[in-house]
């Protein structure tokens, strides 16, 4: 029976990571086959191996109870907006992470989770996504880099997803990298395939044409470098550091979108615009979702800054319908200013708490990884709605990943010690 129980215990760890795994693709049967999987194995393991036994509250809960709070306050302000459409179910399927995450994290899961389990998944999922796409284009037909490049870009996005869900994956598996090549006890044959399966990322990330991904990726490395040199005194690290510098800044550059931002306007400057509109009438209660996406999208075609910088182009390049640009496409763009305009200013303080207290986590040498994992979703927050492009799920799984495994390893060195 023992053994039995100890082999169960893993299988969460195989659910988990098939998750981890089907994070980047569009919402499907992958992604719904470990979802399954999670909801079987880890009540399995939970009764079981008795885990409630080894329940106590600690200080690291009440991120968990932010989740929740925050979620639950979505069902409870839909009560007083009296417009109903579609965007209710459809914002609770993708706010769900928050819930049940938010649970599994109080009542705690498998220790035998270790957060370089999640990291090798990640880079090979990534490797195996970037030679995808390399081997589906067709290198007679490109002419040059240029075209070269955006041939790539088009084909993750057609068979995969948005540059945004695709670089945020690939900025945690930098990060889950960074973790493993950092980690002295690590074997330098560990760390040399890492470095390897890095770098087509790190490349990948340098030719998105998402503009957040680039420059996630440039500040994370920045920061790793920068507190490796001061932590440990590798003051070695500042050249590659200004190399690393070097080859950033030359692909920013040449980056189509940051040329054409300095040409014209940014769009979401006027996005952003509409939404501050909105919050200035009902700063405290909001509109509700579906009143507050309602309102935002009649102001945005009302507006004639808004519609000509924005909706007009993408009607065109898009070949969208008019009725089809309100569905897809006109969102604040900002995490923060959509939960305020939807939720008032108790979501925003929530969605804040669920952001602030992953950095109080005190989970030891792990706690600057997780950081830097919450800093590259914080960071592409500001220029991305929530459950549009810009997954909960991603945020949410890693904070649990982490916590749980410095849990277990902590198990391990009291069963050693014992």
């Amino acid at each position: 029976m023992e053994t039995l129980r100890k082999y169960i215990s893993y299988l969460p760890v195989f659910s988990l990571l098939l998750l981890v795994a089907s994070l980047p693709f569009q919402y499907g049967t992958f992604q719904r086959i470990s979802l399954y999987a999670i909801a079987v194995t880890i009540p399995l393991d939970y009764i079981l191996n008795q885990r409630w036994r080894q329940w106590k509250w600690t200080s690291k809960h009440w991120v968990y109870v932010a989740f929740i709070l925050f979620f639950c306050l979505i069902p409870l302000r839909q009560l007083f907006d009296p417009l109903q459409t579609f965007l209710f179910p459809y914002t609770i399927e993708r706010y769900l992470p928050f819930l049940v995450i938010g649970a599994l994290g109080i009542m705690g899961i498998t220790d035998k989770i270790r957060i370089e389990y999640v990291g090798w998944t990640m880079l090979l999922v990534s490797c195996a996504i970037i030679l995808y796409a390399m081997c589906s284009i067709d290198i007679q037909s490109i002419t040059s880099m240029r075209e070269w490049i955006h041939r790539f870009n088009a084909l993750c996005h057609h068979h995969f997803n948005t540059h945004m869900v695709l670089n945020l994956y690939w900025n945690m598996a930098l990060v889950l990298a960074l973790n493993i090549i950092g980690r002295r006890r690590n074997s330098w044959g560990m760390r040399i395939v890492t470095i390897i399966l890095v770098l087509p990322i790190i490349f990948s990330l340098f030719i998105t044409d998402g503009r957040t991904g680039i420059i996630t990726c440039t500040l994370i490395m920045l920061i790793f470098l920068i507190y490796k040199m001061i932590k440990h005194r590798y003051w070695w690290l500042t050249i590659i550091a200004l190399i690393f510098m070097a080859i950033a800044s030359f692909s920013i550059m040449q980056h189509d979108r940051f040329v054409a931002a300095t040409q014209e306007t940014n769009p979401r400057i006027y996005i952003w615009n509409v939404a501050l509109q909105m919050i200035a009438e009902k700063p405290i209660l909001g509109y509700g979702l579906c009143t507050a996406r309602d309102q935002f999208v009649q102001r945005g075609l009302n507006d004639k800054d808004f519609y000509d910088n924005y909706v007009a182009d993408l009607i065109y390049e898009m070949n969208m319908r008019h009725d089809k640009v309100r569905l897809e496409i006109m969102h604040p763009h900002n995490a923060i200013l959509e939960t305020w305009t939807q939720l008032g200013l108790i979501g925003v303080i929530l969605l804040l708490a669920c952001w602030i207290l992953p950095f109080t986590m005190k989970l030891g040498r792990e706690q600057f990884y997780l950081n830097l994992c919450v800093f590259a979703f914080l960071l592409q927050a500001q220029f991305e709605s929530m459950g549009n492009n810009l997954q909960p799920m991603y945020f949410c799984l890693i904070v649990l990943l982490f916590h749980s495994h410095v849990l277990g390893r902590r198990a391990e060195r009291i069963s050693l010690h014992h």
